[in-house]
């Protein structure tokens, strides 16, 4: 039964780097889950900063078309016929 006392001893302190480093691994993980949480939550705020800036930009546009109508459709015309020309290339 000598023998086996320190087989057990060496077992057992094996179990506990084991749980030492498992412990370590479990915190290492929590903290990583923090940080992704706040950069989620980031993300969420540049994304909700954007649109908003959308929505203004697309209001500002809609109130220059009210107020300058013939421009804008003139404007419009102008651009679709611009694409259409460097779009269309020559077929033949």
């Amino acid at each position: 039964m000598a023998t086996t006392t320190p087989d057990v001893m060496e077992l057992r302190s094996e179990i506990e780097r084991l749980q030492a480093g498992l412990n370590a691994a479990v915190a290492k993980m929590r903290g990583l889950n923090g940080e992704a949480a706040d950069g989620h939550d980031s993300v969420l705020a540049s994304a909700e900063k954007m649109w908003t800036e959308a929505k203004r930009q697309a209001q500002q546009v809609g109130h220059e078309i009210e107020e300058r109508p013939l421009a804008s459709a003139l404007t419009a015309f102008g651009a679709g016929i611009a694409i259409g020309v460097l779009l269309g290339g020559r077929r033949g």
